[in-house]
């Protein structure tokens, strides 16, 4: 698969089986024509990258030097850039996971007292929550976690719901909407509980999505 980046640059990503005695892949330009080794092209490479992928699809960019590593979570710093106080919605949807208890999707945070976000709990049943002044607005229970399920957490002034696999799992009257700062992605604002597993796709609207919308989004 081609990603086109920039005029110059394009992020290609190939997924294959290798037989039991491989020990090195390469890579080189083809010609479009000949199917051999255009030696007279030229290509620069950056952020070139093999990993054992269950899953199917390429992980984000993990430096290395030597040996292999597990990449970290992600990280985002510039939420409250974007962030709307009046309403919003989360989607995201997951990929293979290693079921365990009490692993956080993701979580939008400012410390403990301002979050909303999406976990799988001690009992393995997934869960959504906003979290607004230190006061719990949403906890909202929405099933029991399969491999490539698809959640939406809507929240505005005293009005919020959290839709799980096109059904709406619960709404709420009495809302206030937090403040976050960061976004956590596998883990949670103490970077802890992560995720083994892998978050297929993360969306946001700084609008309040109605319940029929959010059931469209998640079927």
């Amino acid at each position: 698969m081609t990603t086109t980046l920039t005029a110059s640059w394009q992020r290609v990503t190939s997924s294959f089986t290798t037989g039991a005695a491989t020990t090195q892949c390469y890579f080189a330009p083809i010609g479009a024509e000949t199917g051999v080794y255009d030696v007279s092209t030229n290509v620069d490479t950056w952020g070139a990258q093999f990993e054992a992928a269950a899953n199917g699809y390429a992980s984000s960019y993990i430096p290395t030097s030597g040996a292999a590593l597990t990449r970290n979570a992600d990280v985002i710093t510039n939420v409250a850039s974007w962030f709307s106080t009046t309403a919003g919605t989360f989607y995201a949807q997951n990929g293979t996971e290693a079921l365990a208890s009490y692993e956080f999707w993701f979580e939008a945070a400012n410390g403990a007292n301002q979050r909303v976000g999406f976990l799988r709990n001690v009992s393995l049943a997934t869960e959504s929550f906003v979290i607004s002044g230190g006061t719990t607005y949403m906890d909202i229970i929405t099933g029991t976690v399969v491999n490539n399920s698809k959640v939406a957490i809507a929240f505005a002034s005293n009005d919020g719901a959290a839709v799980y696999n096109g059904t709406v799992k619960g709404t709420v009257a009495s809302l206030v909407v937090p403040s976050p700062t960061t976004l956590y992605i596998g883990t949670r604002y103490s970077s802890s509980n992560f995720l083994n597993g892998y978050i297929k796709r993360i969306a946001y609207w700084t609008s309040r999505i109605s319940n029929a919308n959010l059931q469209t989004l998640t079927t």
